[in-house]
């Protein structure tokens, strides 16, 4: 019997989000503290410690996390914008300014490195004159 099930990207962006809250939270909590240690004379050792666990724990969670996501996520899905903007003869740089994004956001989905939004995968249909179901493909 299976007791946890994998999340979904919505899932782990919301946990992303309070993960990042609570964090935030909890070291203005230990530097509040540390500050008024120091004021009173005591040392903040036990609070610089803590921060400094704290700060290894999340940095090396929130890396582990984002390979784990991009490791899964690239194996999905595949898009067409390279081989359909070369078709139409247009630069990457052409694309971006039609559609307006940066040139670095396109090369980031060409390269499957960034997932666009419902509304700029629209755009580039659009543009490319293709449905985008037919751009952006789910691997069976």
């Amino acid at each position: 019997m299976k007791f946890f099930r994998r999340a979904d990207e919505m899932e782990m962006s919301i946990n992303f989000k309070a993960m990042r809250l609570a964090y935030v939270f909890e070291n203005a909590a230990l530097l509040v503290w540390a500050v008024i240690s120091q004021i009173k004379g005591y040392s903040p050792i036990i609070q610089t410690t803590i921060i400094l666990i704290q700060n290894i724990i999340f940095f090396g969670s929130q890396l582990y996390m984002k390979r784990k996501m991009a490791k899964e996520k690239k194996d999905k899905h595949e898009n067409k914008i390279k081989v359909l903007r070369k078709e139409l003869g247009l630069r990457q740089e052409d694309v971006a300014n039609r559609v307006g994004v940066t040139r670095q956001t396109i090369i980031a989905i060409e390269n499957d490195r960034y997932d666009p939004t419902l509304e700029l995968a629209m755009k580039l249909a659009q543009l490319l004159n293709t449905p985008v179901e037919e751009i952006f493909q789910l691997d069976k």
